[in-house]
């Protein structure tokens, strides 16, 4: 079916069949013509607002809101206010008077649109039921002056009056109340709007009161009313001799009030049990109690007794009543009885049919309230329960938070090495001790931002580039930097100074849409490293300038006293030498070189004057032992 739409009352009422037992009906307010401005009216947003001059929160009202005594926050968030959600036009523009009209009908901003009511100025079409939440001065309840509120519960109640379904707020220990229009109509009934800011001890802790000064209008049919509730205790036998003997449920009542009834009174005590009190009236309330229907009293057979017919004030013809009636007071949807009701019955008016519908109807409307309480109690003790539930959740969570907190921190005061966060500007957010042992950077007074003025050397350039790496690519690196603290300063094996470095390994830190939140690193020394890498390549360079020498030597000392003596000399590697893959070997070089001096001095002296006149030089390596035995080939005068 078509959806219909018609205007009534300065209203577009809009209607649409969803089932066929069910129909959907809304209604919207209109802005009259006048209101529209000048220029396109699809870009039109709510001209009557407009006009009133409803303008922003500075600042300082915003950081003022930010701050309430329900949840302490740090985080500040500006207002939010309404959109500006643009008109919506149906049809073509028509004659203005006509009433029946579907066309030149623009719709206003609905009242749920209005994003923050708690806020100072809100800005939209506030509804009846959040105006009357903006007006309860709720400086003195325990939630505290609206504009203290805080942004987290600001938030949650304004989702709860956006709520289209029942929907209530129970907040704090004192579980104070806030409610939306839904709950307000489906819930609460007449306790609106006494309701609204109390706890849970509000207004329900009169209910009694309330059904006693209901009755209470009503001198003649009620000449007296006694209210006692119900409660169960756990007992044991007080002559009980056996060891396994377990809890009873015992029966008790409380007096609640009265209408024409002394309190304090021995026909009337504050409280008695079923067990261990005998008062007159325990037979008669334990009888009710036990078959849940009304029970009359009668002078004629001595169940009402007279000492309680002696100290009633009577009311209405001032006579003494001659019955009464005991009323199992319970709810609806149980069995149990929450309390007894004594009324007196009028001595002038038979107890007949039309008596008995009065009493059975009296009955039924306790009933039927009592039942609403109850269900909204348990309501309220679940979300009670809730609530602890989340506190105690919450506690645990924050416990174990701090504990890995304080685990982390005591990990990274005990690290050996430098700790440290920038934000994307290059100031230092936090830093562990180490650092500022590190990098001479003191941990009081004004926090110094990355600057390269703490490097020497081409470690400025190479710390510089690292930074911009990082902050233009979102990537990490690693660069190996040298610091120029005078305060650090590491030493050799020998206790000589040396060069402070240091490997610097950071991490940019990107929020979910990838913007850079922060950069977190570490600084590791590396200086002995650096110390022995240098050794090294020191010890490397001195083996090759010693093996250098060596052949120069050779060559002087030997090559022009052979080309005199016309002595063929040959270096022969051996086989040996490639089969086992020898590069290089562990020797004393100034011992070999003298080895081999003399060894190739006292060759030339004995050849020199030979007919054959040749020395050959084998090298060989040996997996084994070697063999020292004479050479095949080789020949000696």
């Amino acid at each position: 079916m078509f959806p219909i739409t018609i205007e009534f009352e300065n209203l577009l009422w809009f209607g649409v069949s969803i089932h066929p037992n069910w129909r959907l009906i809304s209604a919207h307010k209109l802005f009259q013509n006048e209101d529209v401005p000048e220029g396109d009216p699809l870009c039109a947003s709510a001209p009557r607002l407009e006009k009133e001059g409803h303008s922003d929160l500075t600042a300082d009202a915003a950081k003022r809101l930010a701050s309430a005594e329900a949840i302490p926050t740090r985080e500040i968030i500006e207002d939010v206010q309404q959109p500006k959600f643009p008109f919506v036009s149906l049809g073509q523009d028509r004659d203005k008077n006509s009433k029946s009209s579907i066309s030149a009908i623009t719709l206003s901003t609905p009242d749920s649109s209005v994003p923050d009511w708690t806020v100072p100025h809100p800005r939209g079409v506030l509804s009846d039921h959040l105006q009357f939440i903006r007006g309860i001065d709720w400086a003195n309840t325990p939630l505290g002056a609206m504009n203290r509120w805080s942004i987290q519960f600001r938030e949650i109640v304004c989702l709860v009056m956006r709520n289209p379904h029942p929907s209530s707020v129970f907040w704090g220990e004192d579980l104070t109340m806030l409610y939306n229009e839904a709950y307000r109509d489906d819930v609460t009934g007449d306790k609106h709007p006494a309701l609204m800011g109390t706890g849970f001890s509000g207004p329900f802790e009169e209910f009694w009161i309330r059904v006693l000064e209901g009755l209470n209008h009503n001198e003649y049919d009620v000449p007296f009313a006694l209210l006692y509730t119900v409660t169960e205790a756990d007992d044991i036998e007080n002559g009980s001799s056996h060891s396994d003997a377990t809890p009873t449920s015992v029966k008790s009542c409380v007096f609640e009030g009265s209408i024409g009834v002394p309190r304090g009174h021995e026909v009337s005590p504050d409280k008695f049990s079923f067990k261990n009190y005998d008062g007159i009236l325990t037979p008669a309330f334990r009888a009710a109690t036990q078959t849940l229907e009304p029970r009359m009293l009668s002078i004629k057979d001595h169940t009402l007794p007279q000492p309680l017919l002696d100290i009633i004030e009577w009311r209405g013809y001032k006579d003494p009543c001659r019955e009464a009636i005991v009323l199992p007071l319970r709810p609806t949807n149980a069995d149990n009885v929450c309390a007894l009701l004594l009324i007196g019955i009028n001595p002038r008016r038979a107890y007949d049919h039309e008596y008995r519908s009065f009493i059975a109807m009296l009955n039924r409307q306790i009933a039927t309230s009592l039942a609403s309480v109850l269900l909204f109690e348990g309501e309220v003790r679940q979300s009670k329960e809730v609530a602890e539930m989340a506190t105690l959740q919450r506690e645990q969570m924050s416990r174990q938070l701090q504990l890995q907190t304080g685990r982390m921190r005591r990990m990274t005061e005990l690290s050996p090495m430098g700790m440290y966060l920038f934000n994307p500007d290059g100031l230092l957010l936090e830093a562990n001790e180490k650092y500022y042992e590190m990098t001479g950077v003191s941990p009081t007074g004004t926090k110094l931002p990355w600057t390269i003025e703490m490097m020497v050397g081409e470690s400025r350039q190479v710390a510089q580039d690292m930074w911009n790496y990082m902050i233009t690519h979102h990537k990490p690196a690693s660069r190996e930097l040298q610091f120029a603290n005078s305060t650090f300063q590491p030493r050799d094996i020998d206790g000589s100074l040396i060069e402070y470095w240091v490997l610097s390994a950071s991490q940019p830190e990107l929020s979910p849409d990838g913007e850079l939140i922060s950069i977190m690193g570490s600084l590791t020394d590396i200086s002995h490293l650096k110390w022995a890498q240098g050794l090294q390549e020191r010890r490397l360079r001195e083996a090759e300038e010693a093996k250098r020498q060596q052949t120069e030597f050779i060559d002087i000392t030997f090559r022009p006293e052979i080309q005199a003596k016309n002595i063929d000399f040959k270096f022969v590697p051996h086989q040996s030498i490639r089969d086992l893959e020898i590069d290089w070997v562990i020797l004393d070089p100034s011992r070999l070189l003298q080895i081999i001096v003399n060894l190739i001095t006292n060759a030339i002296k004995f050849t020199m004057d030979a007919p054959v006149r040749s020395i050959t030089v084998h090298v060989c390596a040996h997996a084994e032992s070697p063999d020292f035995g004479v050479p095949e080939g080789f020949q000696c005068k």
